[in-house]
């Protein structure tokens, strides 16, 4: 049976203020980081390894690894025979807005940081006859947050703490084929199996007055979608290609609990929720050329389309306001390869320097990261190495985020083209 009295209110009241978004701008609007955003950028499609991140990520119309089977499979059966892959990554970020923090009466005075480390790809193709065939496994997205601890004491005893945590990942299983029509046309196609999940706690304890709450949500994600794309050979020193990612419905079975707890009334409450929740991603169109001014000197620009205007979130049920605008960002980036001579070996030496423009698409604050980036490599024989680093600045929201990346990619080629 359930003790009320006015101390009991008065705290709860407080902590579903608390554990609730309040009717207000600042708390409808995170900017970059909604829960469910992923970490650095909203703008993911496939994934940037150490070759290709030296470039501002242009690769639509040059494949320098087997990734491009997320983006433009038709560039698998220009590959060598066999070819096998793996990548590592650092993903770094600042934020300012996200859940609770900055959003209400939590506050920070820097914005909060995290850096995450991971093996982020992996995967093997071969070419056949003119058939490109590749299967890989990624990490595609992180939906983590730096944790947040905060204490408030008094009387030099503490008062209130409150403890934040989400995590989450999404991984990808991409199957993709590409095939020659002829020698100047080639075409490709992925199959994508997507899943994952979004888990996220916030406990509050109220020491004088023996009080603990909690609000824990869980997310299990799937979904499926295709890419594809074309490569044109218009003659031998340029390339031009298209791709696509078709629009895809992340669906999760989701669960929240929430609990009160009081000593002091002897009073427990709990309320379980189970519903079913939906991120409707975007349809991604791009563009990507690829100029071989000689066999040392290289240039490439991508462009990509986001229809992030038809992004639509559902959360237990209930659909959530997103003021999305359609975006495009742009990549281009210029390669040079040396020689270099390392323990009487010789080595192929890539040097790498690009430019990435990546607007956000939220409406409000309009923001939108410039990076620089950077790349080298050895490549010796039928094994390479190639790292690749991004450092990007975010200029609108007055908030002064910043969102950096750096891959090691380590492969083997072995055969003919």
């Amino acid at each position: 049976m359930l003790k009320l009295s006015l101390r009991f209110l008065s705290v709860f009241l407080i902590g579903t203020l608390m554990l609730l978004p309040a009717k207000s701008r600042a708390q409808l609007v995170r900017g970059q980081y909604e829960d469910e955003a992923p970490l650095r950028t909203w703008n993911t499609f496939g994934l940037f390894t150490g070759g290709t991140l030296g470039m501002g990520g242009a690769h639509y119309a040059f494949a320098s690894d087997l990734s491009t089977a997320l983006t433009n499979p038709s560039q698998l059966s220009r590959m060598t025979g066999l070819t096998v892959l793996v990548n590592g990554s650092l993903n770094s970020a600042t934020l300012f807005k996200y859940s609770i923090i900055n959003t209400g009466p939590t506050t920070t005075h820097e914005n909060p940081s995290l850096a995450l480390y991971s093996l982020d790809f992996g995967g093997i193709s071969v070419n056949i006859n003119g058939w490109g065939l590749a299967l890989s496994t990624s990490i595609l997205e992180n939906y983590d947050r730096p944790p947040a601890c905060l204490e408030y004491t008094a009387s030099g005893s503490a008062f209130f703490k409150l403890d934040l945590e989400q995590t989450g990942i999404l991984r990808n299983i991409n199957l993709a084929v590409s095939k020659n029509l002829g020698s100047r046309i080639f075409i490709g196609l992925g199959f994508n199996f997507v899943t994952g999940d979004i888990n996220k706690s916030l406990r509050e304890d109220y020491y004088g007055s023996a009080v603990i709450m909690t609000d824990e949500k869980s997310h299990k994600l799937q979904g499926f979608y295709l890419n594809g794309g074309l490569t044109f050979k218009i003659s031998k020193a340029f390339q031009a290609a298209a791709v696509f990612r078709t629009p895809y419905n992340k669906t999760s079975d989701s669960e929240s609990l929430l609990r009160y707890e009081a000593a002091f009334t002897d009073t427990y409450i709990q309320i379980e929720s189970q519903d079913d929740s939906s991120f409707m991603q975007p349809l991604i169109i791009g563009a990507g050329i690829n100029y071989q001014f000689s066999d040392k000197f290289r240039a490439a620009a991508d462009a990509a389309f986001f229809n992030w205007s038809k992004y639509k979130v559902t959360l237990f049920g209930e659909e959530r306001q997103r003021e999305f605008k359609d975006i495009v960002c742009f990549g281009t980036g210029i390669e040079y390869m040396s020689a270099a001579r390392i323990f009487g070996l010789s080595f192929d030496l890539p040097l790498q320097l690009g430019f990435r423009y990546d607007p956000q698409p939220m409406k409000t604050p309009a923001s939108r990261y410039f990076s620089v980036t950077f790349g080298t490599g050895l490549e010796l024989d039928h094994f390479y190495f190639r790292a690749g680093a991004s450092l990007g600045y975010e200029n609108g929201s007055g908030d002064h985020l910043r969102g950096r990346r750096v891959a090691l990619t380590l492969g083997y080629r072995r055969g003919k083209r």
